[in-house]
C-alpha cells in the first residue's frame, strides 16, 4: 500500500500530521453530547432546524482526544451546506457556530448553567470559534466570522469573507499555523481547488498564545445577542488534524512516499545525509519515497532541519490453500509476536485467531503502531465430493410424484433410503427420505427430507335440482383452512335459492390452493296469475281461469276441484295449489265478494252553509251503485233554484234565506232503471 505524507518546513520547523487524528462523520448520535433542541445529530450529519426563535442554548460538543496547546498548531476541516436562513427586518438573519474549540463544556460564549441561559451570563471559558453570521442591524448578506476568547477578553475578524449564496456545499478549513495565527480557507470544491471571494482570510491575534489548552469541539447556536438566528442546513466530515513539531525520526511504511515542502523563501536546498554536495533538489517542495532509513536535511540562509526518515515493514506468510472434510474446522493466525499491532479478518474479526468451519478465501491484514501493514490470504477448500443438500422438507399441491436429486457434482458412493444408487430418486408417497454418501478420507455424510404429497378434497357435493322454496346449504366448516366465493364472499357455510354457477377458492392450512365449483339449478315456479281481488254483484258469476303445461290443479283443497278452470260462486278466499312438472309446489289465491247491485241513495233533511267548514254542503248521507244523478232544488213556489248532475250534489244555498226547500232527484244505475227521490231540505245558518 502506498501512503502520502506531508510534511511543511517553514520558519520554526518541520510538520507533518500525526497519528491521533480525529474525525467524526457524524454516523453515531452517542459520539456527541446535545444540549437543546433544533441542533440535532441525524441522518449521518448535524443539522441546523430552522426554529432558533429564542434564546436557548442548541448545541453539541464532544472531548477531544488531545487537547490543543498553545505551541500545537493544527487543521480543521468541516462541509457546510446552508439550505435557508431566518428573516429579520425583511432581511438574511442568522448566527450558528460552524466549529468552537473551547477549554471546556460549557456554552460557547456564556457560563450557561440550564438550557434557557437567560440572560446568558458572560463566559470565562477560553475558545477559538468560528461561525456563520449576519449583522444585527442585517445587511443582506451572510458572513464567515472568527472570535478568539482569552477568558472575558475577545478579539474578531469583523465583517469581511462572505457566504455567497446559500443552498451548496462549502468546504471549509481553519488552521493555525503559529502560535499567534488563524489562517480561513473555504472552498467550493472537496478538493479544495476553487476558492471562494476573499478567501483564504488570516487572523493575526496574539491572545491565541495565551489560551488554556482546548479540550472540546462544540457546533450549534449561540445564547447570547440577538434571539432570532434560524438556519436550515447541515455540518458534515468534521475532521481535525494534529501539526506536530519534527525535526527528529518519522517512521514510514516501506514503499510510503512524503512530501517535504518549504513554505519560508527564499528556499536554498535539499540533500541526503551530512553532504551538502548531495543536492537532491533546490525546489521548495520535494517527494521523498526511501526504501530504507534515511537523512533529508532542508536548508537556507538562516537555518537547517535535519529529518531521519526510518522505514518498516510487517511480514507474515500464509500458506495458499489448505484442504478440510465437511464439519472440521482450523485456527487462522499468524507468527507475529511483537505488541503494537491490530488485526482486521475479512470476517470482521479483530482477534488475532479465528476459527474457520466452511470454504471460502479468508484474508488478514495486520496493522503495525505507526500505520504500516500487511495482507495476506489463504484459501481454504472442504471436500465438496462428500458434500451433500438434497433440499428442505417440500409440500406438494395435487402432484403425482416428486424427484429428490442430488447435485451432479457429487463423488462417492451414493445409497437412499429406499435402496436405490442413482443420483436422483422419484417418490409418489408421503415420508422422510434420506441419502448417505462416502467418498474418500472424509466420512459419509446423510441428508434427509420430508416429502408430503396433498391431494385436494371435492369440497362441493354436485347438487341435484331444486324447487326454489327449500334453497340448497353447502356446508364445509371441518375443511381445515379457508374460502373466497366468486362474488367475494369468505364464508364456510352459506345457502343459495337461486340457480348459481359459481367458483370457490380453497387455501389450506397448508398452503396448498385449489378450486371447486358450485353448480346450481333451482327451478322457476309457474307464471300464474289469478287477478285481483274483486267484489261482483249477486246475480253475476265468475270464472278464474289458469294455464300451466303439466301442471295439476286443486282447488280450495278440494280434492274434488282438479280442474284449470274454477267457477267462483261464494263470497270468500279462493286458493290454487300447482304442481308443476319438476314436483315444486306453489299456491296462489284471490277474494271474491259477492252483494246487491241495486242504487242506493240517502239524503240529510238539514245542512248549515255558514263558512264554519261543517256541514256548509249539501251531499248525500250515502249513495251507492249509482251512475247517474239528476238532482233540482225548488222554493215552496215550485221554483228550480238549483240543478246539477253532479253525483255528490255539492248545493252551497248561496244567497238563500234560512228555510225549508224541496229536492226532486232521478238517479239509476250503470244498466238499472230509474228512480226518484224527493223530499225537504232545511236550510240553517
Amino acid at each position: 500500500m502506498k501512503r502520502t505524507l506531508i510534511l511543511l518546513f517553514a520558519s520554526i520547523g518541520l510538520y507533518s500530521f500525526a497519528q491521533n487524528d480525529f474525525c467524526d462523520d457524524y454516523s453515531d448520535p452517542n459520539r456527541w453530547t446535545q444540549v437543546g433542541t433544533n441542533v440535532v445529530v441525524q441522518n449521518n450529519r448535524l443539522e441546523f432546524m430552522n426554529g432558533c426563535s429564542n434564546g436557548q442554548q442548541r448545541r453539541v460538543f464532544q472531548q477531544l482526544p488531545t487537547p490543543l496547546s498553545t505551541n500545537m498548531n493544527w487543521e480543521a476541516k468541516v462541509l457546510f451546506h446552508p439550505d435557508d436562513y431566518g428573516i429579520y427586518q425583511g432581511r438574511d438573519f442568522t448566527g450558528h457556530v460552524l466549529m468552537s474549540f473551547t477549554a471546556g463544556d460549557k456554552e460557547m460564549f456564556s457560563d450557561c448553567v440550564d438550557i434557557p441561559c437567560s440572560p446568558p451570563p458572560h463566559g470565562t471559558q477560553d475558545a477559538i470559534t468560528l461561525s456563520a453570521v449576519t449583522p444585527n442591524p442585517p445587511d443582506g448578506n451572510v458572513y464567515f466570522f472568527l472570535y478568539v476568547k482569552d477568558g472575558q477578553a475577545e478579539a474578531q475578524t469583523g465583517f469581511t469573507l462572505r457566504v455567497p449564496q446559500p443552498g451548496i456545499d462549502y468546504h471549509v478549513q481553519l488552521n493555525k499555523s503559529n502560535q499567534t495565527q488563524l489562517t480561513l480557507q473555504v472552498y467550493y470544491d472537496s478538493l479544495h481547488q476553487n476558492p471562494i471571494p476573499g478567501s483564504p482570510l488570516t487572523f493575526n491575534e496574539p491572545s491565541i498564545n495565551n489560551l488554556q489548552p482546548l479540550s472540546h469541539v462544540q457546533q450549534g447556536a449561540v445564547a447570547r445577542g440577538f434571539w432570532r438566528r434560524e438556519m436550515n442546513g447541515y455540518l458534515d466530515d468534521f475532521c481535525l488534524n494534529y501539526l506536530i513539531k519534527q525535526d527528529s525520526s518519522v517512521y514510514l511504511c516501506q514503499y510510503d512516499s512524503v512530501l517535504l515542502q518549504s513554505t519560508n523563501q527564499p528556499f536554498d536546498k535539499w540533500y541526503l545525509g551530512s553532504d551538502p554536495s548531495t543536492i537532491i533538489s533546490t525546489a521548495p517542495s520535494i517527494w521523498a519515497l526511501p526504501t530504507m532509513d534515511s537523512i533529508y536535511i532542508g536548508e537556507n540562509s538562516s537555518e537547517k532541519i535535519v529529518f531521519n526518515l526510518k522505514t518498516q515493514e510487517v511480514i507474515f506468510d500464509f500458506t495458499d490453500s489448505l484442504a478440510l472434510c465437511n464439519g472440521d474446522n482450523i485456527d487462522l493466525s499468524t507468527n507475529i509476536q511483537s505488541t503494537g499491532q491490530t488485526f482486521s479478518w475479512s470476517t470482521g474479526s479483530n482477534a488475532s485467531t479465528i476459527n474457520v468451519s466452511s470454504p471460502g478465501t479468508y484474508s488478514l491484514t495486520v496493522t503495525d503502531s505507526i500505520g504500516c501493514n500487511h495482507t495476506d490470504s489463504i484459501f481454504i477448500d472442504f471436500d465438496d465430493s462428500v458434500s451433500i443438500d438434497i433440499g428442505p422438507d417440500v409440500l406438494l399441491c395435487d402432484e403425482e410424484s416428486y424427484i429428490i436429486d442430488i447435485d451432479s457434482s457429487s463423488n462417492g458412493s451414493i445409497l437412499w433410503s429406499t435402496g436405490g444408487n442413482n443420483s436422483t430418486i422419484e417418490v409418489t408417497t408421503s415420508g422422510t427420505y434420506w441419502v448417505s454418501i462416502t467418498s474418500g478420507i472424509c466420512p459419509s455424510v446423510t441428508d434427509s427430507i420430508q416429502v408430503d404429497f396433498f391431494t385436494s378434497p371435492d369440497m362441493i357435493e354436485d347438487p341435484e335440482d331444486l324447487c326454489p322454496d327449500l334453497g340448497y346449504a353447502v356446508s364445509m366448516e371441518g375443511f381445515d383452512g379457508t374460502v373466497i366465493w366468486e362474488d367475494g364472499n369468505t364464508e364456510l357455510s352459506r345457502v343459495f335459492y337461486e340457480t348459481t354457477l359459481m367458483l370457490a377458492q380453497f387455501t389450506h392450512n397448508n398452503g396448498c390452493v385449489f378450486q371447486d365449483i358450485l353448480d346450481l339449478t333451482i327451478h322457476e315456479l309457474p307464471n300464474i296469475d289469478l287477478g285481483p281481488d274483486t267484489v261482483i254483484c249477486d246475480d253475476d258469476d265468475l270464472t278464474l281461469k289458469v294455464f300451466c303445461n303439466n301442471c295439476t290443479y286443486q282447488w280450495n283443497n278440494n280434492p274434488i276441484n282438479l280442474a284449470p278452470n274454477y267457477v267462483v260462486s261464494t263470497s270468500g278466499l279462493h286458493t290454487l295449489e300447482v304442481i308443476d312438472e319438476n314436483g315444486c309446489l306453489s299456491s296462489f289465491e284471490r277474494e271474491v265478494l259477492f252483494e246487491s247491485c241495486e242504487p242506493l241513495l240517502l239524503m240529510p233533511n238539514i245542512f248549515s252553509p255558514n263558512g264554519d267548514g261543517i256541514n256548509d254542503l249539501l251531499t248525500p248521507v250515502e249513495s251507492k251503485n249509482i251512475s247517474k244523478m239528476h238532482t233540482r232544488i225548488l222554493n215552496r213556489w215550485g221554483e228550480t233554484i238549483f240543478e246539477t248532475t253532479d253525483l255528490k250534489i255539492n248545493w252551497t244555498g248561496e244567497n238563500l234565506n234560512e228555510g225549508t226547500y224541496f229536492y226532486l232527484i232521478e238517479y239509476q244505475a250503470e244498466e238499472g232503471t230509474p228512480k226518484q227521490a224527493q223530499g225537504t231540505i232545511r236550510v240553517k245558518r
